[in-house]
């Protein structure tokens, strides 16, 4: 596989799993924040139209709350999915002045900096290393780490380090497959 397409397929994988870490995030966010009260929270959006309508529900509950920090987050959410990143670094990072330890919106931040038109691979680290040391066996801050150090930075030996630590606590699935191919790769790579 050329080097293009294995960081295609690398790029694809991420935007996957940033997906899932949005559920679980929210998932998260939503039971510790709301103190037992339903959340404000829609099902996920395909269509762009119901993402706008998503983007204006949260920017109106923004005006009459400019401290809602869950508005903040859900726009974070859907700007990333409209690939708008810029946007969505913007609200993840006011949220963040708000409840500064949120492991999940690190996370998301760190990859919206990545995937922004100027990347930002040493911010999407510092982000990920800010959310495991509020969460050290958090799943998606270890690999996306490992995957941004080989991927972005070009740092087969940190990568390597970081995917070990991965695999130390997560050994099996299909993120732990990932990971030791990642780590084959960047030997391969180094030799």
């Amino acid at each position: 596989m050329a080097k293009s397409d294995r960081q295609k397929t690398i790029a694809t994988f991420m935007v996957v799993i940033f997906v899932a870490s949005i559920f679980v995030a929210a998932a998260g966010y939503f039971s510790s924040s709301n103190n037992g009260q339903s959340s404000n929270s829609q099902q996920p959006n395909s269509q762009a139209g119901n993402e706008t309508a998503t983007i204006a529900k949260y920017k109106e509950q923004l005006a009459n709350n400019p401290q809602d920090v869950n508005a903040m987050v859900q726009l974070g959410n859907a700007y990333y999915d409209q690939k708008n990143y810029r946007q969505a670094i913007n609200y993840y990072e006011a949220s963040l002045k708000f409840e500064p330890d949120h492991p999940h919106v690190l996370v998301d931040l760190g990859t919206a900096y990545y995937y922004q038109a100027n990347s930002n691979p040493k911010k999407a680290i510092e982000m990920y290393n800010k959310a495991l040391e509020l969460d050290p066996k958090f799943k998606n801050a270890l690999f996306n780490k490992g995957v941004v150090l080989h991927f972005g930075l070009q740092d087969y030996q940190k990568s390597i380090k970081a995917f070990k630590v991965f695999l130390e606590k997560y050994p099996n699935g299909e993120l732990a497959n990932k990971a030791k191919q990642f780590i084959a790769e960047a030997k391969k790579t180094m030799k």
